[in-house]
């Protein structure tokens, strides 16, 4: 029988006695049916009051702990994600460099803009702004979106007297890994310390 259960019990038992202790102490011409069921009547109704605000708080309290409990949930998940996404970007990157030594301009502008969608929405987040120099990954998404409009320029040939420099570019992709690393690790250490 559960804590609830018993005091519930309880109250109703004490009630009982309390009504029949009650009734016997009224005289015999106060011992009417009206009387006695409205003594009892009342006492219920007191009872039912006790045992509500008994089961409301414990409602509240279970209430409570589910709520810590789906908190709990949804930083888990929102950590799996983040690292996931973080190990995504990390093979973005390896894949753009990839592209650039091949000379797969286009494939590699086509990466290059899904790897600045993610660093923005890393950027979005808490805990990538508490772990990463936030100017840092600026300039770096400045220097990413400047590689982005020059490869997209040699690519749709719209303008013919850029040279792409892939150094320049795998240089700035590598301090982006950098970084993308350096988060991975905080985070895993973080998330170890809790």
């Amino acid at each position: 029988m559960s804590k609830l259960n018993k005091i519930s019990l309880s109250i109703c038992i004490l009630a009982i006695v309390g009504a029949v202790s009650f009734i016997s102490l009224l005289g015999k011409s106060d011992r009417t049916l009206i009387n006695i069921l409205s003594i009892t009547g009342t006492l219920a109704s007191l009872v039912g009051l006790a045992i509500t605000y008994i089961q409301v708080k414990e409602i509240k309290s279970i209430s409570e702990a589910n709520k810590e409990v789906i908190t709990e949930t949804k930083e888990s998940i929102n950590f799996v994600l983040l690292l996931a996404d973080s190990v995504h970007v990390s093979h973005l990157i390896e894949e753009i460099q990839r592209y650039l030594r091949e000379d797969k301009l286009d494939l590699a502008l086509v990466r290059m803009k899904d790897l600045k969608k993610y660093l923005i929405s890393f950027k979005l987040t808490e805990r990538f702004k508490k772990n990463i120099s936030m100017p840092k990954i600026n300039s770096k998404l400045i220097s990413l979106t400047t590689h982005i409009n020059n490869i997209s320029d040699v690519v749709s040939k719209t303008v013919s007297d850029i040279q792409i420099d892939t150094q320049a570019i795998n240089q700035d992709l590598e301090l982006l890994l950098e970084l993308i690393i350096e988060f991975e690790q905080k985070t895993k250490h973080e998330k170890l310390k809790q």
